[in-house]
C-alpha cells in the first residue's frame, strides 16, 4: 500500500532501497513471520476530494499513457489514472487515440472503494454531436416560428370580405345583370 493515486507493480516503481518512508503496521503474521506495511495510510485519503473533482458525466483533458487490447490508460490531472475499455477510445477518424496523445475525456464512472475511474473519449464526442445537433434543431425551430408569425402578420393585415361586402356585390351582379 504505497499510493492512494497510482497502482505500482513493484514497491521499486515508487521508492529507491534505502529510501526511508513513514509507515502504519497493518498486519503481524507471526505463524509466516511476515509484517505487512503501508505508506499510504500516513496520509489523507485523496479519493474523497477526487470525487468532487471527477464526478460521472464531467469532463477532463487527459493523456493516453499505456494501450492494449482491452483499452487504454489516461493520466488525468492530480496525478490519477483512468481506464477506458477499447470501444470507448475511438476518435471521430474512428481511430483508436494514440499513446502519447492528449483528448478529452467523460467521466462514466467513479468507484472510490476501488480507486478505479473508468472514462470515455468516444461518450464526450456523443455529447458534442447531441449539443450540435441540439443547436441545429433549435436554430431551425426559431426560424420556422419567425416564419409562422411572419406569416399570421401578414394574413392580419390583408383585409377580410365580410358578409356586407357579400351583399353589396350581390346587389351590384343584380344591377348589371338587368341593364
Amino acid at each position: 500500500d504505497l499510493s492512494c493515486t497510482k497502482r505500482y507493480a513493484h514497491p521499486s516503481e515508487y521508492a529507491k532501497v534505502g529510501t526511508t518512508l513513514e509507515v502504519v503496521v497493518l498486519d503481524i503474521d507471526k505463524e509466516k513471520r511476515q509484517i505487512s506495511l503501508g505508506h499510504k495510510q500516513t496520509q489523507e485519503n485523496p479519493w474523497d476530494t477526487f470525487e468532487t473533482v471527477f464526478p460521472v458525466n464531467s469532463y477532463h483533458e487527459a493523456t493516453a499513457t499505456k494501450r492494449d487490447d482491452k483499452g487504454a490508460t489516461f493520466q488525468l490531472p492530480h496525478g490519477l489514472e483512468a481506464f477506458s475499455p477499447s470501444k470507448h477510445i475511438r476518435k471521430e477518424d474512428g481511430q483508436p487515440v494514440n499513446v502519447g496523445e492528449t483528448v478529452t475525456v467523460k467521466v462514466i464512472e467513479f468507484n472510490k472503494e476501488d480507486r478505479r475511474i473508468l472514462v470515455s473519449h468516444s461518450r464526450y464526442l456523443d455529447d458534442v454531436k447531441s449539443r450540435a445537433d441540439a443547436l441545429v434543431r433549435a436554430e431551425r425551430e426559431k426560424e420556422a416560428n419567425e416564419s409562422h408569425t411572419a406569416i399570421a402578420d401578414v394574413q392580419r393585415k390583408v383585409e377580410k370580405e365580410t358578409l356586407g361586402d357579400l351583399s353589396a356585390l350581390a346587389q351590384l351582379r343584380e344591377q348589371f345583370g338587368k341593364e
